[in-house]
């Protein structure tokens, strides 16, 4: 799923369709399907035991440094240290 991808769904020019969806959603298209993407990591790593390029992969990211930079930006920890995280309180429960 990319931009293009969208804008060409939309039979619209990618800049045009970015600012309508941009000011109707509130935010760029390229950082919801960010969002969502690491939405669907964030469940993977918390249910499965794939890798995390494994992970990166299922979630259409190009490469693991990509995939790890995103999913830390998003979540301020590493897929790791989520991973680590949700672990200890699954175990908890």
């Amino acid at each position: 799923m990319t931009v293009t991808h969208l804008a060409e769904r939309a039979n619209q020019h990618q800049d045009y369709f970015s600012r309508m969806f941009f000011q109707y959603a509130g935010i760029r298209p390229l950082a919801y399907i960010h969002e969502k993407r690491i939405e669907r990591a964030q469940y993977l790593l918390t249910t499965t035991n794939m890798s995390y390029a494994e992970v990166a992969a299922e979630t259409g990211f190009e490469n693991l440094p990509h995939f790890s930079r995103i999913f830390k930006k998003a979540t301020s920890l590493t897929p790791g240290q989520y991973r680590q995280q949700n672990q200890s309180v699954n175990t908890l429960q």
